[in-house]
């Protein structure tokens, strides 16, 4: 794949980084201990997924849920960066369950079959794994795939092997128009982030003719065995073209999470931003947004931080005062009768608390600057990122309604080897001879422009701006809270210590002495360790007399 095709791709979080890096090797979270950590949590938690495990305890677990047409499809396309069968109308009709892992191997994906129930609808002990087809590495090979193991899962009478050949076999007389059944799509990576998630077919109001009115409840039933666990987070699709609270998935979210603890909305789109824009009219010239839409956009996201920031510093207080506990144990433990003891694990835990509230102030401080200013001199990293994602977001529209073959191929990538790629080279071939010096990335420009375009310009502006910020906050936080948490802490520590224990000055004698006094045990069992020392020294001297 070209190095601008890249760009286009949707999931790859970090597909829209400068070529200067090659993505080989581990960065940021991806290499930290936390990333190590994650990483095998999540490889336990799919390990005992595998077993089938979940019918008997609650393991943790991501689902999409959302009614039919709400955008689903293309939510996960952008999270794990291939494309979804959508033609043939199986794609929610069965689970599916991604399993995204950073490898520094090259791209790979595993499609599974996962049979939970028979074709009778009865358990399956032990659940039954079985690979479907042989490792992919092309991106584009993975829809095809997808659409066969689908037609596999809801086919239960049928040998799953068959429908990875050519014609595909009829229908079944045993075939089911819903599953619990599901496909599980294992992809790795280098630009691929650690996440594991099931998107659950979406919530049907009604049935096409001929079909089974209970399908309604089948799926509603359904995805109620997943979310309905305390330890599932709701992934929640909307769309803005109907009421929010009148949509069935919303309801059935309501319904088991009512707090909303562990629900969470997806539903901005264009409709959003148009409303916004809309609500923000005053005197004006035609087609000028007011700044005020982008700032709303951008605080809705910069108000989220505080959390993961609020968990960081409590995180690392944490770990300060049990290392400090357990350096204080060691080294004073045995001076605990006078005092000592806990005279400097009291001073200790007085300095943590300090410092804790100057890593507050400083942190918030932060907080508010992010909160109250829209600020970059990194204009070239915020230009390039609104142009890939003006691109981007033209193509997921686009693709959407199944029009313009240009945008979609742009969107998809180019890896030289489809009729698309080969007609895009021969164009910028010929242009280049014309003295056009072009990039794939400078052909969607061509597209005609519509009404849209302008909210298209808001979206892409404000996810450029999440681009430029979030990698400034990732690390002047932590910097922030090493220095005023940890490094903070031991500045002036030794003074703090010899002004709290009074151990300098008038009567530091006294002071030190009845700070290292022991109990009247030990000086007891001190005296006769001398006296029988002594005794030993006497007897050596008159061993050693005898040698003259």
């Amino acid at each position: 794949m070209s190095e601008d095709s890249t760009a286009y791709l949707p999931g790859d979080s970090d597909a829209y980084e400068s070529s200067t890096e090659d993505g080989s090797s581990p960065v940021g979270i991806a290499a930290s201990t936390f990333g190590t950590r994650q990483r095998k949590l999540l490889d336990l938690v799919n390990r005992l997924h595998n077993t089938g495990i979940q019918a008997e305890i609650d393991l943790p677990q991501i689902c999409v849920v959302g009614s039919q047409s709400a955008g689903k499809s293309s939510l996960i396309e952008s999270i794990s960066g291939i494309k979804l069968p959508r033609a043939t109308g199986t794609c929610t009709r069965c689970p599916t369950e991604c399993r995204l892992k950073f490898s520094e191997e090259p791209w790979s994906c595993t499609v599974h079959l996962r049979f939970l129930k028979d074709a009778s609808g009865n358990d399956i002990n032990p659940v039954r794994n079985v690979q479907f087809g042989s490792i992919i590495t092309r991106k584009a090979d993975v829809e095809d795939r997808l659409r066969r193991a689908q037609l596999a899962i809801l086919s239960p009478g049928v040998d799953s092997a068959s429908f990875l050949r050519d014609p595909l076999p009829k229908t079944s007389s045993t075939a089911v128009a819903f599953s619990e059944n599901f496909v599980s799509v294992e992809i790795s990576g280098p630009d691929v982030t650690d996440l594991s998630f099931c998107d659950l077919p979406g919530i049907i109001a009604n049935v096409r003719e001929g079909s089974d009115e209970g399908d309604i409840e089948l799926v509603k039933r359904l995805v109620t065995s997943y979310i309905r666990k305390e330890s599932c987070i709701i992934l929640l699709t909307v769309t803005c073209e109907t009421d929010f609270e009148n949509q069935g998935a919303r309801s059935l979210a309501k319904q088991h999470d009512p707090d909303g603890k562990r629900t969470v909305d997806w539903d901005l789109y264009e409709e959003d931003v148009s409303r916004m824009s809309q609500n923000a009219i005053t005197r004006e010239l035609p087609k000028n947004i007011p700044f005020i839409v982008k700032r709303k956009l951008i605080k809705r996201f910069v108000e989220l931080w505080e959390g993961p920031t609020t968990v960081l510093l409590e995180d690392v207080e944490r770990i300060l005062r049990a290392y400090m506990q357990k350096l204080v144990d060691h080294s004073f433990g045995q001076h605990s009768y006078g005092g000592l003891h806990n005279a400097v694990g009291t001073l200790v835990a007085d300095r943590v608390a300090e410092c804790r509230e100057a890593a507050d102030a400083q942190i918030q401080f932060l907080l508010d600057i992010e909160n109250n200013q829209t600020f970059t001199t990194n204009t070239h990293y915020f230009a390039s990122y609104k142009e890939k994602f003006t691109t981007y977001y033209k193509a997921v529209r686009k693709g959407r309604r199944g029009e313009n073959t240009l945008i979609q191929g742009l969107a998809q990538g180019l890896d030289g080897k489809t009729d698309f790629s080969k007609s895009m080279a021969e164009a910028i071939a010929h242009l280049t001879k014309m003295g056009l010096a072009v990039k794939p990335l400078d052909l969607g420009k061509l597209i005609e422009s519509e009404a849209e375009d302008e909210l298209i310009d808001i979206m892409a502006e404000v996810r450029a701006y999440y681009q430029v910020a979030y990698k400034r906050f990732v690390d002047i936080i932590p910097m922030a809270t090493d220095e005023t948490l940890v490094r903070g802490f031991y500045r002036g520590l030794e003074k703090r210590l010899f002004e709290g224990l009074g151990v300098s000055g008038e009567g530091a004698k006294e002071r030190c002495a009845s700070l290292l006094e022991y109990s009247h045990e030990i000086t007891l069992e001190r005296d006769m360790l001398k006296t029988r020392r002594d005794r030993l020294m006497l007897a050596r001297r008159e061993i050693a007399s005898i040698w003259g």
